[in-house]
């Protein structure tokens, strides 16, 4: 396209400064691996960009995949303040229940305000932060 169509690709071309060094396969390779496409560069210098803003390597919409991460994210971060909590949470467990089960089942429960870790058995919760405004 670039070299028989260029007028239907005006759109996507960017000026980059040609300092730039260009990006090798490796690189591009690395990107696509976390989910996102790079700009192109033409053997005569010419960049392009991704058509629509940019889609991820499996098609999705780059802004669905970093909200995705950042969900991501943060769930990992509610299990290592969980993780900090858990001395104290196995303590009253134990008191409520008797005995700290061998297998310990948790969830996840949001509400208006705040994260928390929940044992269903134990009726027991431990909050975990607050949720973003």
């Amino acid at each position: 396209m670039h070299e028989h169509w260029p007028e239907s690709l005006a759109g996507l071309r960017i000026a980059l400064d040609p300092s730039t060094e260009p990006v090798d396969e490796a690189h591009i390779v690395a990107s696509r691996r976390k989910h996102f496409n790079l700009a192109v560069q033409m053997a005569d210098g010419t960049v392009y960009v991704p058509p629509g803003g940019g889609v991820s390597a499996s098609n999705i919409p780059m802004y669905a995949v970093v909200d995705a991460d950042r969900h991501a994210a943060w769930v990992v971060h509610q299990e290592a303040l969980l993780r900090a909590e858990l001395p104290r949470f196995l303590d009253e467990i134990k008191a409520k229940r008797g005995r700290i089960p061998s297998r310990l089942k948790l969830k996840l429960v949001l509400d208006t305000e705040f994260a928390w870790a929940e044992d269903d058995e134990a009726r027991l919760r431990v909050r975990l932060q607050r949720l973003p405004g």
